[in-house]
């Protein structure tokens, strides 16, 4: 288990030094009954704690003392100083397509000029994140923020998106600063959405068995009962699904 300490580092302000192998992903996804299971992301917003996080390099949990994008904290990946990466393990349905939406800032401490400048440390004002998921299809994108001219006030967070099409039943989600510096980027309000595309019977075998649950007429409404499937593929697609997505 790891630890958190209350420092103050490069900002100035109160935070923790969230260390190595702190984790606990309070409600796993790792086994659902269907293929129609939810996905979601644990403390997405960091709310006092990294919570459903595996801490793989320091990162600094920031409560109060900057704006956050949602809630009362967020994420410094720099660790002052650290290349910090933080991941978290999704249920996923292979070959579906995911979107991780997350909002991103940076440390504006450690740039010259800055409001919070805090003077004995200089970096560039461009902080580089990667995210990945694996195993996944076409998965490694990079991000950058510029905290020119930022502030505690004023942290120009900006909403971002990644695309990712599943390659297995269990997904690997990972945060990671690329440079190890004492001011990084900052992430906060991670969330993610998609999932299975519409899986339609092509005969009524299929809906036996139990095979009906786990499978939707072609507007994606779910079946009630073996019945229901049954009906659908028998009036060639007329009779749609009871339950609606």
């Amino acid at each position: 288990m790891g630890r958190c300490d209350a420092h103050r580092g490069a900002r100035g302000i109160l935070s923790r030094k969230v260390m190595v192998g702190l984790a606990a992903v309070v409600a796993s996804l790792a086994t659902f009954g269907s293929a129609w299971a939810a996905t979601a992301i644990t403390n997405g917003s960091f709310e006092g704690s990294m919570s459903g996080w595996t801490v793989a390099q320091p990162v600094d949990l920031v409560c109060g003392g900057w704006q956050n994008a949602d809630g009362n904290c967020s994420v410094d990946m720099g660790a002052s100083p650290g290349q910090g990466e933080i991941s978290q393990s999704l249920a996923t349905v292979a070959g579906a397509t995911y979107t991780v939406t997350f909002a991103l800032s940076g440390n504006p401490s450690c740039t010259p000029g800055n409001e919070n400048w805090v003077g004995w440390v200089s970096e560039p004002g461009i902080k580089y994140l990667s995210v990945t998921a694996s195993p996944a299809v076409s998965t490694l994108m990079v991000y950058s923020f510029d905290v020119t001219g930022k502030s505690y006030a004023d942290m120009g967070w900006t909403p971002q998106a990644f695309v990712f099409t599943a390659d297995s039943a269990a997904t690997t989600l990972t945060f990671r600063n690329i440079e190890n510096n004492w001011c990084g980027p900052a992430i906060d309000n991670v969330s993610i959405s998609g999932g299975p595309a519409a899986v339609v019977p092509a005969s009524a075998e299929e809906c036996k068995k139990g095979g009906w649950a786990a499978l939707t007429d072609d507007l994606g409404n779910k079946f009630k009962n073996q019945g229901d499937c049954i009906s659908y593929v028998a009036t060639g697609g007329k009779n749609k699904g009871a339950i609606a997505p």
